[in-house]
């Protein structure tokens, strides 16, 4: 489950969301760490955080390849955030703000 933030352009997973498929063999450092980057939260902070590429992603009936993630210190298992690099790999997907939806078509 992610929160979708609008204003967030990459989405970022927990430690332990990383961990669980790196030792299911879904990923791997020599294929899927991508660099360390710094981030900026909420409240203006700026974060180091280790950048990930997910072979593939399913949001629904969807299925997205090679999906960016950051893994930042400090998001547990329920606080995943869905930034806009995510959202544009589906398409043109439409947000609908009035019923809490994004459509995906």
């Amino acid at each position: 489950t992610f929160l979708f933030h609008p204003r967030a352009s990459s989405s970022s997973v927990s430690t332990s969301f990383l961990h669980n498929h790196f030792r299911s063999g879904f990923i791997n450092s020599m294929s899927h760490f991508k660099r360390n980057g710094i981030y900026y939260i909420a409240n203006g902070e700026s974060v180091i955080a280790e950048v990930w590429k997910l072979p593939s992603m399913r949001l629904g009936n969807k299925t997205i390849y090679n999906v960016e993630v950051a893994v930042m210190p400090g998001i547990d298992d329920n606080g995943f955030l869905l930034g806009m690099s995510t959202i544009n790999k589906l398409g043109n997907p439409k947000i609908d703000l009035a019923n809490n939806k994004i459509v995906i078509n």
